[in-house]
């Protein structure tokens, strides 16, 4: 007879004891007066943030719907022009800020979900647009 586990005889189910108890799972003690990792990793990135106003009124602009006998083109056109007259606002800092905002796409962020909601095309060229506002600072200080 044959020592494979192929064989009839052999066991279908192994049962294996209790393993060594392992400290590789266990969170490491932290020494008074340093900071854990995990408050490193759950803190948001320090970067400038949007005036609570601004960033009313651009969620303001990208939920409202078209106004009543408005086509939905004229109605995306307008409200893509309110988008880039805000985003001139904005000082280079805040548009990339923005930018890496909208790259996130966090659900818990009502502006970023408020962006994903308009046509592709349109995010696509205001993200563009977005993304020169150094650009178009450098060309102004001139």
């Amino acid at each position: 007879m044959s020592d494979s586990i192929y064989d009839r005889g052999a066991p279908r189910s192994r049962t294996f004891g209790p393993g060594p108890s392992s400290t590789v799972w266990q969170p490491v003690p932290v020494a008074p007066g340093t900071v854990s990792t995990h408050a490193l990793v759950a803190r948001p990135p320090a970067s400038p943030s949007l005036a609570p106003d601004v960033e009313a009124a651009i969620i303001a602009t990208l939920i409202r719907p078209t106004a009543p006998g408005e086509t939905s083109a004229a109605g995306n056109a307008r409200r893509e022009a309110v988008l880039r007259t805000l985003v001139d606002g904005l000082t280079a800092l805040e548009a990339f800020a923005l930018g890496k905002r909208l790259d996130l796409a966090r659900s818990d962020d009502a502006l970023a979900q408020a962006f994903e909601r308009i046509v592709v095309d349109r995010r696509v060229r205001l993200r563009a647009y977005l993304a020169e506002a150094r650009r178009r600072a450098a060309r102004g200080a001139r």
